[in-house]
């Protein structure tokens, strides 16, 4: 188990290429499967779970390999149906993968996903839109069995619009006898992507990012070479870092209408914002004022993704505001160690109540999930004194050797 040592009170200046995008690259990689080819996917992150995806694909017969930001996907001798119990267990976006393999093979046999514990996440709007695209579904334990010759046409709608199912149905009924449409989809940048993945292979895939998508089969998908886009997490997770240290920072290779709910959020804190087509810049004093009230949504909404981040960098904040999590029922578990910080945070049920103190302390904080572990990175940045942060194996399921990145900005950051 790694530490990230932080002394706190650097400014951060100067420009930072943002690293590729973990929940656009991790359908994508599952969506190869579906590809009897080669994929080149460019300014792929190096992070744990596209190893575990990577690991994955090896074990369904498929080769991988990485050359610097690019990774080369080959799928052409897939020949497994099944997915080991360890390998599911290491990250929650191995689902991914059930629909295309079910698409691909006939048959596709998964457990229960892990990742981290940030509330519950059922797998049931997955298996649901699975049988209206015609498969049958054995479910014996944790583990799901999935039979399906060809997906039909069909029409589904999704009860809440979760990125996961979303994502699955496309991938299934990628190779349809017909057309299926989904209503209330997902409306996520990373829906957008994975068609324009999709689509880059040969498939017909319309509406992403809006309430209707409308996918007609096709009889087979090519390889393709297609760059993944800019982490909008990462980026907003350095956002904050910049507000709480105070500096001026340009990120590269984002899409700021992606951080629109973000930004707003920046510039009512008091922070000077301003974007253009493909990069955001953020001049901060470090003196913060607090908001009236955040409440996380699903996009365009605040990203419950970034509201860890937000939450470290509000605990200086002049004033008090209120954060309430819609999505997740368990995501404030950073805030125990921002407390040990010396933040006045109060937490009811899914509404934390930040009451700005003038600064926090260095001290040693335990993260126990992948955001929560960036918030504590984010902490440490504006906190007085040394701050270690334990629990890095979170910390790499989504940030790109994240030290390195804030060492260019100028923070005294290292790892252990």
């Amino acid at each position: 188990m790694g530490k990230i040592v932080i002394n706190g009170g650097r400014r951060l200046n100067g420009e930072l290429k943002i690293q590729g995008s973990k929940n656009a690259v991790l359908p994508i990689l599952a969506a190869c499967v579906l590809c009897d080819g080669e994929c080149v996917l460019k300014n792929c992150p190096e992070i744990s779970d596209v190893r575990y995806a990577c690991e994955i694909i090896q074990t369904l017969g498929g080769k991988t390999s990485r050359t610097g930001e690019t990774l080369i996907i080959d799928t052409r001798q897939i020949n497994h149906s099944e997915i080991n119990k360890a390998l599911m267990h290491k990250m929650r976006s191995s689902v991914m993968f059930l629909g295309p393999i079910l698409a691909r093979t006939g048959k596709a046999v998964i457990y229960t996903p892990g990742g981290c514990e940030i509330g519950s996440r059922p797998i049931d709007l997955h298996i649901k839109a699975l049988k209206s695209l015609g498969a049958s579904v054995i479910e014996e334990g944790d583990k799901i069995s999935c039979y399906c010759q060809y997906t039909v046409t069909a029409k589904i709608h999704l009860p809440f619009p979760s990125v996961g199912a979303t994502e699955n149905v496309m991938m299934a009924s990628v190779f349809s006898k017909g057309t299926v449409v989904i209503s209330n989809p997902a409306m996520e940048p990373e829906i957008v992507e994975l068609q324009n993945f999709i689509n880059a292979m040969g498939g017909r895939v319309h509406g992403a990012g809006t309430k209707t998508i409308v996918i007609e089969g096709v009889e087979h998908l090519k390889g393709c070479e297609y760059e993944i886009t800019g982490d909008r997490i990462v980026c907003a997770t350095y956002l904050f870092g910049v507000a709480i240290a105070g500096g001026k920072t340009r990120f590269t290779g984002v899409k700021p209408e992606d951080l629109e709910a973000v930004l707003s959020v920046l510039r009512e804190m008091g922070c000077d914002v301003s974007a253009c087509s493909s990069s955001i810049t953020i001049q901060s004093s470090g003196e913060l004022k607090g908001v009236r009230k955040v409440q996380t949504q699903v996009f365009p909404g605040f990203p419950t993704d970034a509201q860890a981040p937000l939450t470290a960098a509000l605990c200086v904040a002049s004033g008090i505001t209120v954060v309430h999590e819609e999505i997740f029922e368990n995501r404030f578990r950073h805030i125990e160690e921002l407390v040990r910080m010396g933040a006045d945070i109060t937490v009811e049920n899914r509404i934390a109540i930040i009451c700005g103190v003038p600064c926090l302390y260095g001290t040693t904080v335990h993260a126990c999930e992948l955001r929560g572990a960036g918030a504590l990175v984010v902490a440490g940045l504006g906190a007085r004194g040394k701050t270690i942060v334990e629990g890095t194996e979170y910390l790499d399921r989504g940030y790109d050797k994240m030290e390195q990145a804030l060492e260019r900005l100028g923070a005294d950051i290292i790892r252990m």
